[in-house]
């Protein structure tokens, strides 16, 4: 049983604010063009970035390392990591189906990728792992917002007009 699910049991629907971390993993292609890498999230079948929320004890970099592993298979140390930011408010709430309310705080870190990615792995949260570059990031915000979970449009917003200059 999870934090978050032991909270549940005694909280019910009541909104929660919960911390959290995401992972903008970025590389350069043969062009050097700056290329993201998103997961189509399973639970949504939307784009987002890697990271998740927290666990008991857990730092933010250990959070960060353990999802970028969990769900696309790459194992990173914390000191790969560089602090980007932290999101939080309005823009951050999510209302699942169940009807549990989630009030985000995310901590956001870059980490450069070096190797060559390898598909077919099956994770749980995951459906596929797609580079995206700046480009492309920008064009999907202007016609397609839709196409992301909605808490990371600030963010992907964020890696697209500011991250990357």
């Amino acid at each position: 049983m999870s934090y978050v699910s032991d909270l549940r049991k005694m909280v019910g629907n009541f909104p929660l604010q919960l911390p959290g971390t995401g992972v903008v993993l970025w590389r350069k292609n043969n062009f050097g063009e700056v290329e993201i890498l998103l997961q189509l999230r399973q639970d949504n079948n939307k784009f987002g970035l890697l990271g998740g929320g927290i666990e008991l004890n857990e730092t933010y970099e250990q959070c960060a390392i353990r999802e970028i592993q969990e769900e696309s298979g790459i194992e990173f140390s914390v000191q790969d990591l560089e602090l980007k930011g932290v999101y939080a408010g309005p823009n951050h709430v999510t209302v699942l189906p169940n009807g549990d309310v989630i009030h985000h705080t995310v901590v956001v870190y870059t980490i450069y990728y070096y190797g060559t990615m390898v598909f077919g792995h099956s994770f749980s949260e995951t459906t596929d792992l797609s580079w995206f570059t700046i480009g492309k990031l920008r064009e999907m915000l202007q016609e397609t917002p839709e196409v992301f979970f909605k808490n990371n449009v600030p963010i992907i917003w964020d890696v697209a007009y500011k991250y990357f200059e």
